[in-house]
């Protein structure tokens, strides 16, 4: 089956479309454009890889949304009960399987 571009009337056929060989296809990524960025700090900064982005980046986002919880210690009785509930289901299980 082919089929004509609707913009310059090259023919297409199957596994071409909807792609024109004379337009070009679409890449994932076109790569990294380097550029003024003047969002990131107070005065505009010169970005020419997403590494020099990180580096003015890194220093607000070191604690954003992280919550630092402490381990607590657990008691024998925590582990005692552990495990005899993991006793008690592996029972089961095995009663379940007869």
């Amino acid at each position: 089956m082919k089929t004509k571009c609707d913009s310059c009337g090259a023919i297409l056929e199957v596994g071409m479309w909807p792609f024109c060989p004379d337009h070009g296809r679409p890449y994932k990524h076109h790569g990294f454009d380097p550029h003024y960025d003047d969002l990131i700090d107070s005065k505009p900064q010169w970005i020419a890889t997403p590494g020099d982005r990180n580096k003015f980046l890194k220093p607000h986002w070191e604690n954003d949304h992280i919550v630092h919880q402490q381990p607590r210690d657990k008691s024998n009785d925590y582990w005692k009960d552990l495990n005899n509930r993991r006793e008690a289901r592996r029972l089961e299980a095995e009663r379940n399987r007869r």
